[in-house]
C-alpha cells in the first residue's frame, strides 16, 4: 500500500547513512531553535547537570516505569507487505504506518528486494492498534513524530538505528515509562536526549557511545564534558548559544554535519588525533558543512596545531587527508 508523495520520498530517502550522520543538510535556524523534544520539562536552576545530580522537577519523570507485559517474539505476527504503508527510495523503503489489526508486529527487513531502512511519519497515517513492534537490523532512522501519540508500549531498537528524530515516540506510554526516573533517552549506549531542559555545566554519563542529533539543540548549557568510550557525535550541539566548553575524550572517532553549528561563544576545542568528517562536509555545504559553521570565535587544536575560523578550511582537508 503506497500513500508517497514522490517529492517527500525523495527528500526523505536521501539521507546519507554513513556512520551517525544520516541527514547531509546543514542545520537551519528553525530546526535548530526548536526543543529536541516535547517531552522536556524546565529545570533552569540546575547548574550541574550531571547524572548523578540531575533532579528533575516533575514528578512524572521520577515516577518508576509501569510493569508492561511484552509477547514473546513468538506471539509477533509478520504481516504482509500490503499491510504497510510505504515507499520505495535511494536508499531503500521507508515505512510510515501499519493498517492491519495486530497489536504486536515485526517489521520486515526487505519488501520487494529492497532494504527496510527508515520509519517515518506521514500525516494522517497511522500505526493503528500496534502496541509492541520489533525492528530489523536495517532500520537506520526512526524519524521525527514517527510513532507520535500511537499505542506503542514497547518497541526494540537494534544496533544498525543511528538516529531517533524529535517526538518520534511523543505521546505514547513507551517514552513515558522509558523515561521514568530517568535523566536521559538512552538506548544501548545512544543518548538521543535529556528529560528535561538543562542550563550549566554537563556531564554525559559513563557509557554513552554515541550522542544523536539534536540531542542538546537550542539548550542554554555552558559546557560539556563527554566521557571515554564515546565514539560519534551526531549534530548534537547546534545552536547552542552559551556554550564556551566542549571536552571530548581520545575515543571520538567521528563528528557528524553541523555537530557544533552556530555556537557562538565556543571558544576552543580539542580534536583527537584519529577523528573522522565526511568527505560531503568539506565540499558540499560551506564551510565544513556545517560542522563548525558560525562558530566564528572558535580556536580548534588538532596534532598540535591551532586553527581560527578564518583557517578552518585548512583544517578539514587536513583532517580528510590524515583519516579517510
Amino acid at each position: 500500500m503506497k500513500k508517497f508523495l514522490a517529492a517527500f520520498l525523495c527528500a526523505a530517502m536521501a539521507l546519507s547513512l554513513s556512520a551517525c550522520n544520516e541527514n547531509t543538510e546543514t542545520p537551519d535556524d528553525d530546526k535548530d531553535k526548536s526543543s529536541v523534544s516535547d517531552s522536556k520539562k524546565d529545570n533552569d536552576n540546575s547548574k550541574d547537570n550531571s547524572l548523578e545530580n540531575s533532579e528533575p522537577e516533575d514528578s512524572s519523570v521520577e515516577s518508576k516505569p509501569e510493569e508492561i507485559g511484552i509477547p514473546d517474539e513468538s506471539d509477533f505476527a509478520e504481516p504482509d507487505k500490503s499491510e504497510f504503508v510505504w515507499g520505495v527510495g535511494e536508499n531503500g523503503i521507508l515505512i510510515v504506518g501499519y493498517t492491519g489489526n495486530e497489536t504486536a508486529i515485526k517489521i520486515p527487513s526487505e519488501i520487494d528486494g529492497h532494504t527496510v531502512s527508515y520509519i517515518e511519519y506521514s500525516q494522517g497515517v497511522t500505526w493503528a492498534n500496534v502496541e509492541h513492534v520489533i525492528f530489523p537490523d536495517t532500520v537506520t532512522v526512526i524519524d521525527n513524530r514517527a510513532f507520535e501519540n500511537s499505542a506503542l508500549k514497547s518497541i526494540n531498537i537494534p544496533d544498525s538505528v543511528v538516529r531517533i528524530g524529535r517526538g518520534a515516540f511523543e505521546g505514547t506510554a513507551y517514552l513515558k515509562n522509558k523515561l521514568a526516573g530517568a535523566a536521559y533517552f538512552i538506548d544501548n549506549g545512544k543518548l538521543y536526549f535529556p528529560t528535561s531542559e538543562l542550563s550549566g555545566d554537563v556531564v554525559i554519563p559513563d557509557g554513552v557511545t554515541m550522542i544523536g542529533d539534536y540531542a542538546f539543540s537550542g539548550s542554554a548549557i555552558e559546557s560539556v564534558v563527554i566521557p571515554d568510550g564515546c565514539i560519534s557525535i551526531c549534530a548534537a550541539f547546534n545552536n547552542c548559544p552559551n556554550l564556551k566548553s566542549v571536552e571530548l575524550p581520545d575515543s571520538v572517532e567521528f563528528i557528524s554535519i553541523g555537530a557544533f553549528y552556530d555556537c557562538e561563544s565556543l571558544e576552543s576545542i580539542n580534536l583527537p588525533d584519529n577523528v573522522r568528517i565526511p568527505f560531503y562536509e568539506l565540499y558540499g555545504g560551506g564551510i565544513g558543512g556545517g560542522l563548525f559553521d558560525r562558530s566564528y570565535n572558535i580556536n580548534i587544536t588538532y596534532r598540535g596545531n591551532t586553527y581560527d575560523s578564518s583557517h578552518i578550511d585548512d583544517l578539514y582537508n587536513l583532517i580528510y587527508e590524515n583519516n579517510r
